[in-house]
């Protein structure tokens, strides 16, 4: 697979008890490993993980993304000006994954570091993510599309 610019990108299936589950894990270029499943990876060029993970059940939508250090979820109610939407759902920053630390620390949204864009285009999106603060854009596309 190419690695020029496009995204490497791993789908998984799923049921789970009664609910319908869609899961698609999206890993940058050169760091795809069918063979072990899920798991954290590190983009070229960065040394924190990036993942994303949607689930979708009978319950309603649970979104999860963690991409670069930055994790986001559903917004609820919430009026964050970091919300981003995906498929008509808000998203907003909730917490940042700190390498020196190993761990997951609750997000100041107030202080802008982590400002971000997420554009979804289609059924099967490619999804463009742009950080304000780097101006860094990565495409996310399905590998079976």
């Amino acid at each position: 697979m190419s690695q020029e610019r496009s995204a490497s990108v791993v789908i998984k299936n799923d049921s789970i008890n009664t609910y319908f589950a869609y899961r698609a894990l999206f890993k940058l270029e050169g760091v795809v490993n069918e063979s072990t499943g899920w798991q954290m990876v590190k983009p070229q060029g960065t040394s924190t993980a990036a993942k994303i993970v949607f689930y979708t059940g009978l319950q309603g939508i649970n979104c999860e993304w963690r991409l670069q250090g930055i994790k986001y979820t559903l917004a609820k109610d919430q009026q964050d000006p970091l919300a981003i939407s995906f498929d008509g759902q808000r998203l907003t920053v909730e917490e940042v994954f700190i390498p020196d630390k190993n761990q997951w620390l609750q997000h100041n949204l107030a202080d802008g570091d982590n400002n971000g864009t997420i554009q979804v285009v289609g059924a099967f999106p490619q999804i463009k993510i742009i950080s304000n603060g780097s101006t860094t854009t990565h495409l996310f596309k399905r590998a079976d599309l």
